[in-house]
């Protein structure tokens, strides 16, 4: 009996693999346009995230942030952060010292109280500042802090969020960098605070951000930040730009073609996110940051440098 079975000639072949050339390339870039989509969305929610534990935190603390406790105040939680660091590190450097100490025999407030950068780091900087024990307990391990739009970071992140302390079940997760306290290290992190946030301002007051824009270096110090507590180590803390006020130019969301340590390659020009006090989290676009921005420095009554200050994770 005849076989009638035909093969494919290679011209047919051929014409198969292009159509199937052809489709891919039509497919892979809506692929692609929805991966970036679908990271934008969850580096959204981790934005929510970090927003639900600072409302948490204002909640244990008399509905203030960090920034806003009293010396005092703060000091007692820096003191039991950088003791718990100490531990996880198996450090006793001087802030782990003064955190036992008082100012002397008769005025026993915390010795730490007087140490500015210690509170400025640990109650004011975004490195420092989630190493407190309600936002690990909140949060679970630093790779909270990292956005899937954001894979430049995702190295230094691992090493911080799967790091093991030398005290075995002390601030795993968290911390593997140290200076004075352990604190993530500013390659590992794709958001940044503002440091005027104020949880009573609700949708008037900025919170956090994704980390892709440029900003002006930061000046003088900011109104409210723990009694004048600042910052201006400008690769980490730096000053939103306002047209009119703080910059010739308003501030703008920057694509992978922008400056190499603050872009975010999952993110294009005109592509960012923002979280209010109120606790809303919203993709906006550069005109949209802009209007809040203003509308947070019409609530304050006041300029917006130094009010406008803000720290991040960069790429230094």
């Amino acid at each position: 009996m005849k076989n009638s079975k035909k093969a494919f000639t290679l011209i047919e072949l051929l014409v198969v693999i292009a159509i199937i050339g052809i489709l891919a390339s039509m497919l892979l870039p809506v692929l692609a346009k929805a991966k970036k989509k679908a990271n934008r969305m969850k580096c959204s929610n981790k934005v929510g995230q970090l927003q639900k534990a600072l409302s948490r935190y204002s909640g244990e603390n008399e509905q203030m942030y960090p920034w806003y406790q009293t010396a005092e105040d703060a000091a007692h939680q820096a003191g039991e952060t950088a003791l718990y660091a100490g531990r996880a590190h198996k450090r006793n450097n001087s802030w782990q010292k003064q955190a036992t100490q008082t100012w002397n025999n008769t005025d026993l407030r915390p010795r730490l109280a007087r140490n500015r950068g210690a509170l400025v780091h640990l109650a004011g900087d975004i490195r420092f500042i989630f190493t407190n024990a309600t936002f690990r307990d909140e949060l679970g391990t630093s790779n909270s802090l990292l956005s899937p739009t954001d894979p430049k970071c995702k190295r230094t992140n691992d090493q911080d969020s799967k790091h093991a302390h030398k005290a075995a079940g002390h601030m795993d997760g968290w911390g593997r960098s140290w200076w004075n306290s352990a604190y993530v290290h500013q390659r590992g992190l794709s958001y940044g605070l503002h440091k005027s946030a104020d949880e009573l301002s609700g949708s008037a007051s900025i919170t956090l951000f994704t980390r892709n824009f440029e900003g002006d270096n930061p000046t003088g110090s900011a109104a409210n930040a723990m009694n004048n507590w600042t910052h201006n180590w400008a690769p980490v803390h730096r000053t939103v730009r306002v047209k009119g006020v703080t910059s010739a130019k308003d501030e703008e969301w920057i694509g992978a073609s922008g400056d190499k340590r603050y872009a975010m390659s999952g993110l294009d020009e005109n592509q960012g996110t923002l979280a209010w006090a109120d606790g809303s989290v919203k993709q906006v676009t550069s005109i949209e940051m802009q209007m809040s921005i203003k509308q947070n420095i019409q609530h304050v009554g006041a300029t917006y440098d130094p009010s406008g200050q803000v720290c991040r994770g960069g790429w230094h």
